[in-house]
């Protein structure tokens, strides 16, 4: 599995799941989201089935921070549910 991010609008879906084929080297979409704006880094716990998210922005809900988005992802359906997001203030 292969998470992707990328710089979006508000209201898109920047963050794609895709599945990699070690036979061929092909990548099949699996599902996409709304991993926040700007979703840069990931981190993925198996355990809990939940997607960490870095939101790589200036202002995250109107505030001059960077987000975390967490999302829940469903292995059975390959979707995922938005669940948080939190800011994360700028070191002064």
């Amino acid at each position: 599995m292969l998470f992707v991010g990328g710089f979006a609008k508000p209201g898109e879906k920047a963050l794609s799941l895709f599945e990699f084929n070690k036979r061929n080297g092909d990548l099949e979409l699996i599902s996409e989201a709304d991993g926040g704006l700007n979703p840069s880094y990931f981190y993925y716990s198996g355990e809990r089935g939940l997607l960490y998210v870095l939101n790589e922005v200036m202002q995250f809900n109107g505030t001059f921070s960077g987000g975390l988005t967490t999302l829940k992802y469903d292995v059975r359906s390959g979707l995922f549910e938005k669940l948080n997001e939190i800011l994360i203030p700028y070191a002064k």
